[in-house]
């Protein structure tokens, strides 16, 4: 419905994908909630662009499930890319960027041993 009203090209349809993928990573259907979340990068990067805080928020996401598929190489640039535009938009200490930091931090350090 929201899509018939809105348009696919609309950052509310974005904030659907994105929380419908939250869910779906949630439940570890990890192939799912990543679908979702590159649906809302997509309309993101499309309508807000790919500096704006949301679309941030949506790398970060991104970057949880890679990680949580063991997909670490692939975490890490987008874990990054996502700090990088936070800090940039909201300031180092903002807690968005905070909690995007936390996550990179855990994906750049080895395993415990």
């Amino acid at each position: 419905i929201q899509e018939r009203v809105l348009g696919t090209d609309n950052p509310d349809i974005a904030i659907s994908y994105h929380h419908i993928g939250m869910v779906r990573y949630e439940q570890k259907a990890y192939a799912d909630a990543l679908d979702h979340f590159h649906t809302a990068q997509e309309i993101q990067e499309k309508v807000l662009g790919a500096t704006h805080p949301a679309t941030a928020d949506t790398y970060h996401s991104i970057g949880k499930v890679l990680d949580a598929t063991d997909r670490f190489s692939e975490a890490l640039p987008i874990l990054q890319k996502s700090v990088a535009i936070l800090v940039k938009a909201l300031g180092p200490v903002h807690p968005r960027t905070c909690r995007a930091r936390t996550t990179l931090d855990m994906i750049d350090q080895p395993p415990p041993k």
